[in-house]
């Protein structure tokens, strides 16, 4: 396990050095899960952060693949609702490559995986894994054309967030926004967005703002608020730590 936060980080906030492998299937589809995984607001800002750091490699973007993003899902709510921290998934009793395939990424092609816990922002993790040369070899990787992207919060768990970004030499279908649920995320399109410079505003004078509270995250005891069941409306979740 390597301790991979900047000078000044947070106790607790770890990543775990990542595997990569080549997977030697017949490329079927195991889809053992229902899927519908969404990426939030900071699982979507972590994908921005991903493809402009490969741009400014000279790397084309990864696309954000459904079936990593199920399984990157599926295993960061595993590590919080179970508190533990490893790549493979030890009440499942499966490897972070067999989680992959059991969400429907079975193809015969490349994998890797990042893992970090105790950060909840997309910038901070992203951070952590560039400052790392394991992680940020895996987001730099040549072989992958694919990630999936997944966080997940639980209170009791040592950590509290948990990340888990699967990568993969095949890229699927698209995985959507929880905010716009029925528009896949071009995370190219995005990437590409973000270097084209932008006016500056001309400056207006605005009212002030009634006051506001916003409301209390909600959630069914038990159970973490991953992007599948945010996109179902069974809870809600603040973004940032």
């Amino acid at each position: 396990m390597l301790v991979a936060g900047t000078a000044g980080a947070v106790a607790g906030s770890l990543a775990a050095s990542p595997p990569r492998e080549r997977t030697a299937g017949n490329g079927e589809l195991v889809a053992a899960a229902l899927g519908g995984s969404c990426l939030d607001e900071e699982e979507a800002r972590f994908a921005l952060l991903l493809n402009a750091h490969r741009a400014a490699h000279g790397l084309p973007p990864m696309a954000a693949s459904q079936t990593l993003s199920d399984a990157a899902d599926h295993h960061s709510a595993s590590m919080a609702t179970n508190d533990y921290f490893a790549h493979d998934l030890l009440p499942d009793g499966v490897s972070w490559s067999q989680n992959m395939t059991d969400h429907g990424y079975g193809y015969d092609t490349w994998r890797g995986e990042n893992i970090a816990a105790g950060r909840g922002g997309g910038d901070e993790v992203f951070a952590q894994w560039e400052a790392s040369p394991h992680h940020n070899e895996a987001m730099l990787g040549t072989e992958f054309v694919a990630v999936g992207i997944g966080r997940a919060y639980w209170a009791a768990s040592t950590y509290g967030w948990y990340w888990t970004t699967d990568f993969g030499g095949v890229a699927d279908a698209e995985v959507v926004t929880c905010a716009l649920p029925d528009v896949p995320l071009s995370v190219a399109t995005l990437a590409t967005a973000a270097t084209v410079p932008t006016s500056t505003p001309v400056p207006v004078v605005a009212p002030t703002p009634a006051p506001w509270i916003a409301p209390t995250p909600t959630s069914v005891p038990g159970l973490p608020c991953t992007g599948r069941r945010l996109r179902l409306g069974l809870c809600t979740r603040t973004t940032g730590g």
